[in-house]
């Protein structure tokens, strides 16, 4: 009932749907990577190799926490899920099933899991500063309704490719994962006008200057 609690509180409601929406679209991308290359190379090295590249920016930049911390705002985060719809959507776009279109996705797949590197701990650390603004007391209730959401997140998007590809071809899984990818960015853009107008409203108020 705590969760159901929290949820009727819009930005904490705008923050869940984000963080849905972008776990879900990860997971679809992820799957969808792997099954169209083996698609089309039946090959289980090439395969493995991608898998590879969508985890390595996670390991690489995983030392640079001050870049990556610079990103920590949620406008920041906003322009990182659009580049990252933008990706994604471009994939049916540019693919093809030979070296060529491997050579792209592969680039397309490094540069995916580079923005997914930023922006994974960065929404994490930007929960408190949800609480914070909306004011909500209780941060664990709030990071563990979180945390249980990106767990369900991340069964149900790997769960759902299945019965999503009965109605439509692999390679739409990225124009949906982009279209999960451009509402979270709007989501987060909305969140960064709110902590915005928070901030103004909670400043206090200026002293009048002193006549002469």
């Amino acid at each position: 009932m705590g969760y159901i609690r929290l949820l009727r509180r819009r930005p904490v409601r705008v923050l869940w749907l984000s963080m849905t929406l972008s776990v879900v679209g990860d997971r679809l991308y992820a799957i969808a990577t792997m099954w169209i290359v083996y698609e089309s190379t039946h090959s289980t090295s090439l395969t493995g190799l991608v898998a590879v590249a969508e985890s390595l920016p996670y390991v690489v930049l995983a030392g640079a926490r001050d870049g990556v911390a610079r990103f920590m705002r949620w406008r920041a985060l906003a322009r990182v899920d659009a580049a990252r719809a933008l990706l994604a959507f471009s994939v049916p776009l540019l693919w093809t099933p030979d070296g060529t279109g491997l050579t792209v996705l592969m680039g397309l797949v490094l540069t995916l899991g580079v923005l997914g590197a930023v922006f994974d701990p960065n929404l994490g650390a930007l929960i408190p500063q949800l609480a914070a603004c909306d004011g909500v007391v209780d941060l664990h209730e709030v990071s563990g309704l979180f945390d249980l959401t990106a767990r369900i997140a991340a069964v149900a998007g790997q769960g759902s490719v299945g019965v999503v590809l009965l109605l439509v071809p692999e390679i739409q899984l990225y124009a949906i994962d982009g279209l999960t990818f451009a509402v979270s960015a709007a989501a987060l853009a909305w969140l960064g006008r709110y902590a915005a107008f928070t901030a103004v409203r909670a400043a206090p108020p200026r002293a009048p200057a002193a006549r002469r």
